[in-house]
């Protein structure tokens, strides 16, 4: 529960419903299994191709009940270590160690590797990935929010949870199936997307 305050225990992502939580997850899962590549777009001006085949999709739910089960509070997402990634990503919600967005920030990437930054806290993102070193650039992660009750807050915890946006993150994966280990994991949420699952349309919408 990283950056958890009073207001979000009180309202917003840790509200929900976690039982349809689980699911809503369930379902996702088996409809992902075995997908081979996901492109994601917005108005804003994202354009990502993610080859995820062979790479497994898992979910975090809020449900722990067998012995060693984690999880995040609040939670609500499904989310998978793809394998490569190319494109623009239009950063329009929050991002990891700047907070709340109000323009976008513009991440281009090429073999899963982030080449380039630009626009708000494009510096800062940059200094935090350098600090680490190459590792830093890796995306390691997608993840697609399923919390209908999570509010966009400056607050990556919940923000990354937000029912109908996605979020990708740069750095570290290994704890999920990744094969990047560095101390870094910086998750940028987008807003808006039209996620399409091996040409099949997702329709995050109505995780909103």
């Amino acid at each position: 529960m990283p950056g958890i305050n009073l207001t979000m225990m009180q309202e917003g992502g840790l509200n929900a419903d976690y039982e349809d939580i689980g699911k809503l997850a369930d379902k996702l899962l088996e409809t992902l299994k075995g997908s081979k590549e996901v492109r994601i777009t917005t108005e804003k001006g994202t354009d990502l191709v993610l080859d995820v085949e062979g790479c497994e999709w898992m979910a975090d739910t809020g449900m722990c009940h067998e012995k060693g089960t984690t999880s995040n509070l609040p939670a609500g997402e499904v989310y998978i270590a793809p394998k490569n990634v190319n494109g623009r990503a239009v950063i329009d919600g929050s991002m990891g160690g700047i907070g709340l967005l109000d323009k976008p920030l513009i991440v281009e990437i090429k073999n899963r590797s982030a080449v380039s930054f630009e626009g708000e806290g494009a510096e800062k993102l940059e200094a935090m990935v350098e600090s680490v070193g190459t590792d830093g650039r890796n995306i390691a992660e997608l993840g697609i929010g399923i919390n209908p009750a999570a509010c966009l807050i400056g607050v990556i915890l919940e923000d990354e949870k937000v029912g109908g946006t996605i979020h990708i993150a740069l750095g570290d994966n290994s704890t999920f199936g990744g094969d990047v280990k560095v101390d870094l994991h910086l998750d940028g949420i987008i807003t808006g997307p039209t996620v399409l699952v091996d040409g099949i349309d997702l329709n995050v919408k109505r995780f909103a």
